[in-house]
């Protein structure tokens, strides 16, 4: 962020001071806004991740009991 802040800073150096200083602060919310957003994209897809990482293992959890419990009942049935 700090450098594409000094290259923005950079780039309106021949320009007049007032239009330089809008501008720059201008892009310097728009850099920081986009990194901002970008980031929080970021953790919205890692948190889908991992809501479904644990869906599919509490849906195996529950297969699994499922399963051992008629594994029970066939074992108690035939006995």
């Amino acid at each position: 962020l700090k450098l594409l802040l000094m290259q923005s800073e950079n780039t309106h150096r021949n320009k007049d001071a007032a239009s330089n200083c809008s501008k720059s602060f201008i892009e310097k919310l728009v850099c920081f806004l986009m990194l901002t957003l970008d980031q929080m994209g970021t953790r919205i897809n890692d948190l889908e991740r991992n809501v479904t990482e644990l869906m599919t293992q509490a849906g195996m959890e529950a297969l699994i009991k499922q399963q051992h419990g008629a594994f029970i009942k066939a074992l108690l049935i035939t006995s």
